[in-house]
């Protein structure tokens, strides 16, 4: 899953992954789906808090999916929208004189 979802945010403008003085860092469980009897699913729930340096929780997404890479596309499309775009828009300098 961490390679996973490494590939995915180097994908998105703009994203640095490294453990280096992170602007962000990305926490996350995940589980294997299960039915009532406890027989296995093919699918995975995880639960991903984004934090800030400062470790104000940012964002909380849970998703499910069956593979780790489409697990991995939707967070990194999560966070980005949610988190990662309002950061840009903050860092682009003003129009105005």
């Amino acid at each position: 899953m961490v390679s996973a979802l490494s590939h995915e945010f180097r994908k998105l403008d703009g994203v640095l992954v490294t453990d280096t003085e992170p602007a962000l860092k990305i926490d996350f469980g995940v589980m294997r789906l299960r039915d009532s009897t406890g027989h296995v699913l093919n699918g995975y729930a995880p639960s991903v808090a984004v934090t800030s340096i400062d470790n104000r929780l940012t964002a909380h997404l849970v998703t499910t999916d069956n593979t780790i890479e489409k697990l991995a596309h939707r967070i990194a499309i999560g966070v980005d929208g949610s988190v990662i775009k309002q950061m840009r828009r903050d860092t682009q300098p003003s129009s105005s004189p």
